[in-house]
């Protein structure tokens, strides 16, 4: 007997309304090219609704049908005929491309725009520093997906799954007929060739795909049919449907296009040699290029929109509607509704900011913005640069957050920053008040790293206070109880081997608060004899110096949860599953590895560790949640880093985000990544 899974094939998403966040929709435009518009309701239908609002109303928020039946059956609408952007009728006219009938699926997903039926056409603007932050935003299709309120587990590329009563295998039915850009068929041999050719190839990934661990091996996938997959484990995966909402990287890949570049498909000789006649060293390095969805215009992709220039430092990004993309809105349009994707690279975020308040953005991040910084000048100038603020669910971040260097090679510093006591003195040794009142104008609230206060994290946990009180003769006392003894002008500490005591704090960058905040930091510590150098760094840099192991201090923010429903357990930042681990990288090398690397961490460590691997096999909720819980309590008990300051907010809108008035369709409030606002939805207004 099996206990089925069905991923929801009447599952709707019915818009999250949260108080003072809804708005009414844009205006209609006039549209030079206008999509097919949606039947009104009968009086039937109109008799049969709740509330004032039947199925298939605009709601503020996207609501997705998994199939066209599904959809019919829950609005008593119909969807007889399908249209495509007039950008593609040329290429339909002389043969180019198959009609639209035949470049769309078997059962094409059914998206409910927030607002109403888009128009075709534009171009999108979006603006970067010369990379791909947030692109992938844009570009994802993860095999499920949550929903434009982040609540619920819905259909994508996979239509549903069934999962065997005993937990280790699961079977999901991929959506028949989805194709490649470029018109290959997509199905079960592209999720194979992932498995097989990249996440269980030890050249491209030595340690393996941790999506794909369970008990610390690898599961496998395997072929049913051309729309079947099974994933097999050896224990129990209690949050793998969970876990498919965020899968990275894509689990499948366009087998029949990179084949070519893999010698396990290909004459070894022959792909060393075009590696070799391409400038790379070897064939991963190749491979890698070529498996590339934002950066190589030549890969096929399922993605709403493919790339058409190559890498990230060419002047402007551009992109341009995937002609075989798989989804359609409740009127039978193809979507994407926009065309085309611009991302002029202006080097610098001053650059990007003051070009969003000129009205040249059409959509920006919150995190390229400054978050909360630079919040009241962007609302200022709404209405003269034509775009809105709309709220954004947020991820709770923890700033400030200092995390020290467990291994580093001095045995006195070691010796120091492994002692709780002397983690503590720095903790009540600086002013987080101060800190909140001088960079966010008294709008956020000090706390240890915590997740959202919402009783689904239960981060309102007064743990999560302790040692937050600025209490800086407490501080001296613990200091002068380690033997950190004053110099004679009573100016700095000394180490106990008589060294001045002089700390250096890297700085990530990619924050703009983080610098004053850490400025703010260095001053307290000055305060109790504690010097202390902050060296910003890029966030490129800022990694590397922490997988080297060339660091003593570092501040970032810190996220355990909170992109709601994200769950901590599964995050590598309370959890000691990623390499660069925030706690201690060696400590996370050594558990993950059974031993074989790293260094050997505390017991604690170990448990969560254990903690982990119970979780993620554990299909029980409640259990999980007390799980979860220990994991936070361990944190608390040991302070292995220190936050400063603490969002607002739990699972509420507490960020935003920035669109052109030449935009619409958007919910309202916004997803925290562009994708689950489903961007395929958004439709661009005709001048």
């Amino acid at each position: 007997m099996k206990r089925t899974r069905l991923i929801a094939s009447l599952f709707l998403i019915l818009g999250l309304v949260l108080a003072g966040c809804g708005g009414g929709a844009p205006q209609e435009a006039e549209m030079a090219e206008e999509p097919a518009m949606e039947e009104e309701a009968s009086s039937e239908d109109e008799e049969m609704a709740d509330d004032d609002m039947m199925m298939g109303d605009f709601t503020g928020q996207v609501v997705q049908y998994n199939t066209i039946a599904d959809y019919e059956a829950a609005t008593g609408n119909e969807i007889s005929t399908f249209q495509q952007s007039p950008m593609l009728d040329a290429a339909v006219a002389d043969g180019t491309l198959p009609p639209v009938e035949e470049r769309l699926p078997d059962e094409p997903l059914v998206m409910q725009p927030a607002d109403q039926i888009g128009e075709y056409g534009g171009t999108m603007r979006n603006t970067h520093e010369g990379n791909f932050d947030f692109l992938e935003d844009l570009l994802r299709e993860f095999p499920h997906v949550y929903g434009s309120n982040m609540q619920g587990v819905l259909p994508n590329v996979f239509m549903n799954a069934e999962t065997s009563a005993d937990g280790l295998s699961t079977t999901f039915t991929i959506r028949p007929g989805i194709k490649w850009s470029d018109g290959h068929p997509f199905g079960a041999d592209d999720f194979v060739f992932w498995y097989e050719a990249i996440a269980a190839n030890e050249e491209l990934n030595p340690n393996g795909v941790n999506n794909m661990k369970v008990g610390g091996e690898m599961g496998t996938v395997t072929k049913v049919d051309e729309n079947t997959i099974v994933m097999e484990f050896k224990a129990p995966y209690g949050v793998l449907l969970e876990r498919l909402n965020r899968w990275r990287p894509m689990p499948y890949a366009p087998a029949h296009y990179l084949k070519q570049f893999h010698p396990d498909y290909t004459d070894a000789a022959k792909v060393d040699a075009l590696a070799e006649e391409r400038g790379f060293s070897n064939w991963v390095e190749l491979f890698q290029a070529e498996h590339d969805w934002y950066g190589n215009p030549d890969e096929p992709t399922i993605f709403a929109w493919k790339a058409v220039t190559r890498g990230a430092s060419v002047p402007v990004q551009e992109l341009e509607r995937n002609p075989y993309y798989w989804k359609i809105d409740t009127a039978g349009n193809q979507l994407p509704y926009v065309d085309r994707i611009n991302r002029p690279n202006l080097g610098d975020r001053e650059a990007i900011l003051l070009d969003v308040i000129a009205g040249q953005t059409d959509y920006m991040n919150p995190y390229t913005l400054g978050y909360l910084t630079n919040y009241p000048v962007l609302k200022q100038n709404e209405e003269s640069g034509g775009y809105r603020v709309l709220p954004q669910f947020g991820w709770s971040d923890v700033l400030g957050v200092v995390t020290f260097n467990m291994s580093i090679d001095d045995d006195v510093l070691r010796e120091l920053f492994r002692n709780k006591e002397f983690r503590v003195a720095l903790s009540i040794g600086y002013d987080r008040d101060r800190i909140n009142e001088v960079v966010f104008n008294g709008l956020y609230k000090p706390s240890q790293v915590a997740p959202p206060d919402a009783s689904v994290y239960n981060g309102a946990d007064p743990g999560f206070k302790l040692h937050t009180e600025h209490d800086p003769d407490r501080a001296n006392e613990i200091l002068d109880s380690l033997g950190l003894t004053w110099n004679d002008d009573q100016s700095q500490r000394l180490l106990p081997d008589g060294r001045p005591f002089e700390l250096s704090a890297q700085v990530h960058t990619g924050w703009v608060q983080q610098v004053p905040i850490a400025e703010l930091i260095a001053q307290g510590w000055e305060d109790i004899g504690l010097k202390t150098t902050i060296v910003p760094l890029d966030g490129r840099l800022h990694t590397e110096r922490r997988l080297a192991g060339d660091y003593e201090l570092q501040v970032r923010p810190v996220n355990w949860a909170g992109q709601a429903p994200i769950i901590g357990a599964m995050r590598g930042e309370p959890m000691p599953i990623s390499n660069s681990w925030l706690v201690n990288p060696p400590w996370a090398q050594y558990v993950m590895s059974g031993g074989a690397e790293g260094e050997e961490p505390p017991d604690d460590v170990k448990r969560l560790y254990e903690i982990f691997e119970e979780f993620i096999a554990e299909p029980n909720a409640q259990v999980r949640f007390d799980l979860e819980s220990e994991m936070y309590k361990i944190h608390q008990d040991n302070l292995w880093v220190i936050g400063s300051i603490k969002q607002p907010g739990d699972l509420e809108a507490v960020w935003y985000a920035v669109f052109s008035d030449r935009m619409y369709n958007i919910p309202n409030p916004v997803a925290p990544e562009w994708y689950y606002a489903a961007p395929e939805t958004w439709a661009y207004r005709s001048e």
